[in-house]
């Protein structure tokens, strides 16, 4: 219509003067203002159509940028949490590409295709590099088809210092395997046992943090290790003497039983005092039992330890023979030895925080792990905490922050089944049928609730010590499940899983190994 009479308007001014109209066709032109509006709105909609068309490609443009950069980060910090130590592998980039295409499928506002290739960045960081282009509309009628996009994105795993306590379940059951029942009598390991896998699941661990520890030696920070196998002692004792030699009695009381059975005793076996002697020493292999404390603690005891259970105080040196430790010495304590093995055990030596430069430093800690004796979880998670607490004993070693910059603390705990502590066992307790340090009347139900809120307290003691930690049940026995506790133990439910074969444990442990850190975008 507009140009309908934009038409008619010039036909006018080049009709054939009226009669009596001398001015020329260029006057008339230039007197006549009829369609004036017409003109100048035909003019100009040239450049209205230009900047109209140029809003809505480059607003287009715009978004399809965006939708692009979340995809392009979504997928490097997708790669980079599944790295490992092979660095950027296929595994890598089948990740790195299943996000992109799920955040960004080809062809997304009509964009052109692009291709998906991650590549290694510095300090095992993960970078990508986009670039596709998207049609225009109103801009073609400028000669301008298409609008190039490209972004960048990059995603690293930034560590501060870092300490992680490994609490390991070495109790005999650890010698049987993954689908064998939890009261299974397994004397020695078995090809593909427990045990076996736990220390496959190690490795595993500390090779996906080998990156991270060379990232901070680089940088003048340090990532450490301890380590703390339980079963129902803890073998403690030399770091402890080698700290201070009065942390451990030299003479104890032991309870004695009539005959080496201990079937006679009933509990009315009287106390001696074995003085320990330097011979003693030499050959004592380290083990200990706890500190004095009480009987009163069951089920409705709460989280706070009692004042005078010297036993669950983390943090207090001794200063007296009930505050001291004994050596747990099994041929002064009489216990059941109606099955060779299941009467009393003691773990491999705990190792406080310390660097391990390379695996083979791990593997030979785990190649003399041992499977033995019953499942105390309050013993093991009391001890991490001794040797994670910063105000502790050994305080001196677990600073709150290493040339300048903060510590994290991990605790992670795995276990093969649940709390089993046994009456006529030697503990670190002693044997509870003749001592009654923790029921007060020899009632098994009364050692297990007692044992399991122990576990509680310590629990909640070390979340207070601002500790992530993390729990693993491995098995897929009876009473190897995920109970309530472990779940409440860790940080968070997510944190607790569940194992039921070498393969799955291996996993979590790596899993665990990838979590451990602050993954970031740098770009």
């Amino acid at each position: 219509m507009l140009m309908k009479r934009l038409v008619g308007m010039l036909r006018r001014l080049f009709a054939r003067r009226s009669a009596g109209d001398d001015r020329t066709f260029m006057r008339r032109l230039r007197e006549d203002k009829r369609g004036n509006a017409l003109v100048l709105t035909a003019v100009a909609m040239i450049p209205i159509a230009g900047i109209v068309g140029s809003g809505v490609d480059i607003s287009r443009a715009y978004l399809t940028k965006t939708r692009l950069q979340q995809a392009c980060d979504a997928g490097v910090l997708g790669g980079r949490k599944v790295m490992g130590a092979a660095g950027l592998d296929s595994t890598v980039t089948a990740e790195v590409r299943k996000f992109v295409d799920y955040d960004f499928p080809q062809g997304t506002f009509g964009s052109s295709a692009f291709t998906v290739v991650p590549t290694a960045g510095a300090n095992s960081a993960v970078d990508l590099t986009l670039a596709t282009s998207v049609p225009t509309t109103l801009m073609t009628i400028f000669g301008i088809s298409t609008i190039p996009i490209s972004v960048s994105c990059t995603a690293r795993q930034d560590f501060v210092n870092t300490d992680v306590m490994l609490v390991l379940d070495t109790t005999l059951s650890m010698n049987c395997l993954p689908a064998e029942s939890a009261t299974t009598y397994c004397p020695s390991e078995k090809s593909g046992s427990k045990i076996q896998a736990l220390r496959a699941a190690v490795t595993s661990f500390y090779n996906a943090l080998k990156p991270a520890q060379d990232q901070l030696a680089g940088q003048g920070l340090r990532l450490r290790y301890g380590i703390v196998p339980y079963s129902l002692t803890v073998n403690a004792g030399n770091l402890l003497r080698s700290t201070n030699p009065s942390w451990v009695n030299t003479t104890s009381s032991y309870r004695k039983c009539v005959t080496p059975s201990g079937q006679t005793c009933n509990g009315v076996g009287p106390a001696s005092s074995v003085t320990h002697d330097s011979s003693f020493w030499s050959s004592w292999a380290g083990c200990i039992e706890e500190r004095q404390t009480v009987s009163s603690i069951g089920s409705s005891s709460g989280y706070t330890p009692p004042a005078n259970a010297y036993d669950l105080d983390v943090d207090t040196a001794p200063t007296s023979s009930a505050t001291a430790w004994n050596a747990y010495d099994p041929d002064s304590e009489t216990a059941k030895y109606n099955v060779a093995g299941l009467g009393y055990a003691c773990p491999k030596s705990v190792q406080s925080l310390g660097t391990m430069s390379s695996v083979s430093d791990m593997n030979s800690y785990t190649a003399g792990l041992a499977a033995g004796g019953y499942t105390y979880h309050d013993l093991g998670m009391l001890w991490g905490a001794r040797l994670l607490s910063p105000t502790g004993l050994w305080a001196s070693n677990n600073p709150s922050s290493y040339n300048s910059f903060p510590v994290n603390r991990h605790l992670i705990f795995m276990t093969d089944g649940a709390l089993e502590p046994d009456l006529s066992a030697y503990s670190a307790y002693g044997v509870e049928k003749f001592d009654k340090r923790v029921t007060g009347n020899g009632s098994s139900t009364s050692q297990y609730n007692s044992h399991l809120q122990r576990f509680r307290m310590m629990c909640n003691a070390v979340k207070g010590m601002n500790v992530n930690i993390w729990v693993i049940a491995f098995g897929t026995s009876s009473g190897t499940g995920l109970s309530t506790d472990l779940v409440n133990c860790a940080n968070t439910p997510a944190q607790a899983f569940k194992a039921d074969d070498q393969a799955a444990l291996v996993d979590k442990f790596t899993q665990i190994g990838q979590a451990i850190g602050a993954l970031r975008l740098s770009q």
